[in-house]
């Protein structure tokens, strides 16, 4: 733990983690957020508008509780050079978990990847 200055702000920890080498970071207040970073394909089997409503990461269903905000950012390209579209979703797993989502679509092979997720 790295401890930040004042000493009543809380603790931030940043390493690597697990199999992957996911990066894990971690602010500490009177609970711990952590945020990994994955960019893995998803299945999204539902859509709302165009935005995810349900989707499979992992073997487990997600339900899509809210969307938060949509951003699209002409400057952000695939390796295909088509722009990208950033969801980030409050979901729900199956096990009732709840998450913050980051999940971007690459509108030139409608594929969605889960980018992000808040614990």
């Amino acid at each position: 733990m790295v401890p930040r200055s004042g000493g009543d702000e809380g603790r931030i920890r940043i390493g690597a983690h697990g199999r992957r080498g996911r990066w894990i970071i971690e602010h500490e207040f009177d609970y711990t957020v952590r945020v990994s970073l994955f960019n893995e394909r998803i299945d999204v089997r539902s859509t709302t508008g165009g935005h995810p409503a349900l989707f499979a990461w992992r073997g487990h269903m997600y339900r899509v509780r809210r969307v938060i905000g949509t951003w699209h950012d002409p400057g952000a390209r695939t390796a295909r050079d088509t722009p990208v579209t950033l969801v980030r979703v409050a979901a729900e797993s199956d096990h009732g978990e709840s998450n913050i989502a980051d999940i971007t679509l690459d509108s030139a092979t409608e594929k969605w990847t889960l980018r992000r997720v808040w614990t």
